[in-house]
């Protein structure tokens, strides 16, 4: 392991200690609300939902369906991933030509 992934987990547990574990974590998130000020049209606006910590909802749940996960995210991400190496192409073309071709 490299020190940017011992920085990390140094981070992420030293975090989980402080709130008293993971469990603790979860039953903290349960129970935290927004403020009053963003509640004004939504009752439920700020509250965690029963199965917040479920990636694979049900087909039927209308904020994140599993269809959602395993199709539209990996859509989403593969059109990142081929954007960002075009974009990260030409940046490199570009800057090539600058250096070997100098004004």
């Amino acid at each position: 392991m490299n020190d940017h992934g011992l920085v990390f987990f140094t981070w992420r547990y030293s975090g989980l200690y402080r709130v008293g574990g993971y469990e603790e974590m979860l039953q903290q998130y349960r129970v935290a609300v927004s403020t009053p000020d963003a509640l004004l049209t939504n009752n439920t606006c700020g509250e965690a939902p029963e199965n917040f910590n479920h990636i694979f909802r049900p087909a039927s749940d209308p904020n994140y369906p599993w269809p959602g996960v395993l199709i539209g995210a990996n859509i989403l991400s593969y059109w990142y991933f081929c954007t960002d190496q075009v974009r990260d192409g030409q940046l490199q073309t570009k800057a090539y030509l600058t250096i070997s071709n100098p004004r």
